[in-house]
């Protein structure tokens, strides 16, 4: 149930509440249909207060009263259709018995010419007899009370000819005898209905009234429409003349007509006075140039209001700028941090690669330590037992010789490399030390359509299975700024980890792979540093370009292999060139004492290596 309205009970008379339990009771005994009855709300008291309620549920629209009849919309003929059917429905099946009955009528002792209207003659007024805004005695006092039925005509009144019923005559279905309400709840629910004061649309769809008047309605509609007051069968009021035959009353016509024209004659002076048409107003001027001035006033300010705008909006784009100039110097701070933080990371990552490698080389070294201390335990052991078996032959000079002769012989004509374990011993084990392209220009294609930084890979590790095993070999990767990334020293039993490392450094894992950039003068810093000044190494440096990193960029190569051939001269670093920019690294094949290559495509790259480290391939027998 949706509460449409409520009213608290003290501030109504007493005979409202009465009233609205009798309507009530009167649209609840006649059955209808309950589309038909939702069009009154339903009446509840709660002791403080007199709620009306809907069984609809939605929203609440009130709809505007003109005239005492609902004003509908223009979109409205759903709900006015709805409306006037309802409306017809209740008229013809609850109200329509009670108000064209005569025998009704004869039934409560009323006569037919009685008050259809109100109920009965009680309270009858006069034409003219009932001062506006009042209300006659008996007709609804108090905000439009219901008078009670079954009043009495005055003494001596007798029904006329023909209101006794014909015989065998009944009250109209639903009537009991006794009853003393059911011809004024029909005459009150037919007001209701020709002249509601409150009228809502639920949902914008179905009409319900409120059944109650104010006090100020129900005089407005009974000073409106008199008639109300009439009994039938009375004169019509618009039909009586008012004050007789009088000189007003035959020529009010043409009084009102004159008094309306003199009223025109007299605004269309005041107008031409107001516009000084004749030019004998002496305040007009004043007036024309005070609005003259307003007019400049507000062009004044229309066009103060037109540069505040401008300038308004030159403001916002203003802040616009000094906005996105703010976000793109935090966003520059932010790459600064970024590349600290990345210089610091492949530092660190050097470090530990670094100290990996050292760790590796001291492992190398007490192996190589071992080894040489079991051969020399060998060569005294050998020793020894030739000089064991040299004792008792003392004949034997004669072919002693002749054996000599032979060895020295074999000797000479197959020029034999030098015992490894000599070598060992005497320290002169050479080193291989090679420098890997990492960098982003690296993922560029060959002529052959293969990556450089593929074709390098695969170079690399064909060359380290053509290296002598006793041949150390360190690897350097150019992958980032500012250092090269030292892999460390991998000897003769860490080949397949020398060539994982290899294969790892590839730019392809970096995460923007283009951005990968090379530290080639740290890489040739490291060559020198990393090598033993007493010990013949060689050196392969695989580069597409130039020096890439901040502070570094701008050295003279060719300075920087001046220094390092002064610091180790024993270091021949041979130039593998593959990239537009490699000849401005000629120079350092040309001063270390090395060769420069330019490989156009994957075999020759592979072809190239192998001829630059040839003299490592076998350095020493078993």
């Amino acid at each position: 149930m949706l509460r449409l309205m409520r009213l608290r009970v003290d501030e109504l008379d007493s005979s409202w509440g009465s009233a609205l339990e009798r309507i009530e009771s009167f649209l609840d005994a006649q059955r209808l249909p309950p589309e038909v009855r939702s069009l009154f709300a339903q009446v509840e008291f709660d002791g403080e207060y007199v709620n009306f309620y809907t069984p609809h549920s939605g929203t609440i629209t009130p709809l505007n009263i003109y005239n005492f009849k609902p004003l509908w919309h223009a979109q409205g003929y759903d709900q006015a259709e709805v409306y006037f059917n309802s409306r017809s429905q209740i008229i013809k099946q609850a109200i329509a018995p009670y108000l064209t009955s005569q025998v009704f009528d004869h039934y409560h002792g009323m006569p037919p010419g009685g008050d259809a209207t109100l109920g009965g003659t009680a309270g009858q007024v006069q034409p003219g007899s009932m001062p506006p805004g009042s209300v006659p005695p008996g007709a609804m006092p108090h905000a439009g009370a219901i008078p009670t039925s079954g009043t009495v005509p005055p003494s001596g009144t007798v029904p006329p000819s023909g209101a006794v019923p014909p015989s065998g005559a009944v009250p109209p279905s639903g009537m009991r005898a006794g009853a003393t309400y059911d011809y004024n709840e029909a005459t009150f629910v037919k007001l209701l209905l020709e002249h509601p004061q409150y009228l809502l649309l639920i949902n914008e769809r179905e009409p319900v009234i409120i059944p109650y008047w104010d006090q100020h309605f129900f005089h407005s509609l009974l000073v409106a429409n008199p008639q109300l007051l009439h009994v039938p069968g009375a004169p019509d009021p618009k039909q009586l003349k008012v004050g007789g035959n009088s000189f007003w009353a035959r020529n009010w016509g043409k009084l009102l007509l004159i008094l309306l024209c003199l009223l025109a004659l007299g605004g269309g002076f005041w107008w031409a006075w107001m516009n000084n048409l004749w030019g004998i107003n002496p305040f007009i001027q004043d007036r024309v140039q005070k609005v003259r001035e307003l007019e400049q006033q507000v062009r004044d300010h229309q066009q103060l209001a037109t540069r505040l705008e401008a300038l308004l909006e030159k403001n916002s784009l203003r802040q616009d700028v000094a906005y996105e100039l703010l976000r793109q110097r935090y966003l520059m701070g932010r790459e600064e941090r970024l590349a600290s933080d990345r210089i610091t990371t492949y530092a660190l990552s050097n470090l530990i690669f670094q100290i990996k490698s050292l760790e590796r080389n001291a492992q190398a070294h007490k192996e190589a330590q071992e080894a040489k201390e079991a051969a020399e335990a060998a060569e005294a052991a050998a020793a020894a037992a030739q000089a064991a078996a040299a004792k008792p032959k003392t004949g034997g000079g004669k072919d002693s010789a002749a054996k000599g002769t032979t060895t020295v012989t074999t000797a000479k004509n197959t020029k034999a490399l030098p015992k490894c374990s000599t070598v060992k011993k005497q320290g002169k084990i050479p080193e291989l030390i090679m420098a890997m392209d990492g960098s982003g220009s690296m993922i560029r294609t060959l002529p052959d359509g293969r990556m450089r930084i593929t074709a390098a890979v695969t170079a690399g590790q064909s060359l380290v299975d053509k290296v002598d095993k006793n041949v150390p070999i360190r690897l350097l990767a150019m992958q980032g700024c500012p250092l090269v990334r030292d892999y460390g020293v991998f000897f003769g039993n860490q080949r397949s980890a020398l060539k994982s490392a290899i294969a790892a450094t590839t730019p392809l894992n970096a995460p923007i792979p283009p951005m990968v950039t090379t530290p080639l003068i740290s890489a040739l810093r490291s060559m020198a540093t990393t090598v033993d000044a007493k010990t013949e190494t060689v050196g392969i440096l695989i580069s597409d370009g130039v020096d890439t990193c901040d502070g570094t960029e701008r050295l003279d190569l060719c300075q920087i292999a001046s220094d390092i051939h002064q610091m180790r001269p024993l270091l021949k670093i041979n130039v593998v060139l593959i990239g537009e920019d490699a000849p401005k690294a000629q120079c350092i094949a040309d001063i270390t004492g090395g060769k420069v290559y330019r490989p156009q495509n994957t075999v020759k790259l592979i072809t190239d290596l192998q001829n630059a480290a040839q003299t490592l391939e076998k350095i020493c027998t078993d």
